[in-house]
């Protein structure tokens, strides 16, 4: 796993379509990257820990609107609030899951009880110019 404190030391490339990951010296890979037509994503410091966020939308969201996605190379699955839920087109009319699949996942709740989260399958993708 790769954290923060060594991807601030980078130029970072994640490429997801050939499984890759590669670590450029700061500010090298901006030819590189024109060169394969690959564009900027811009990213905003959410808070004090350095955590970014970017626009984000699903390829097939329900709504135009995007909300803020948290880019975490870390996390081993991804997961929306209800609101970004509904902007995706996941929920039914009474605020049910749609196309639930797979099993919950479990976590603990701020009150210390455990958590079940329904699952289902999403591809998200950058909302913006690019």
């Amino acid at each position: 796993m790769l954290g923060m404190e060594v991807l601030q030391l980078f130029d970072t490339d994640l490429d997801f379509n050939k499984s890759r990951v590669r670590l450029w010296q700061p500010g090298s890979v901006g030819q590189i990257a024109a060169a394969d037509g690959l564009v900027e994503v811009p990213a905003a410091v959410l808070n004090e820990t350095g955590v970014l966020g970017i626009r984000a939308t699903g390829t097939g969201a329900a709504a135009p609107q995007p909300f803020v996605g948290i880019v975490d190379c870390g996390a081993s699955f991804s997961a929306v609030n209800w609101a970004a839920a509904r902007l995706l087109g996941l929920l039914g009319p009474d605020g049910r899951l749609l196309g639930r699949q797979g099993p919950d996942i479990m976590s603990l709740g701020v009150d210390g009880r455990p958590q079940a989260y329904p699952t289902t399958n999403v591809s998200f993708t950058f909302a913006g110019k690019s």
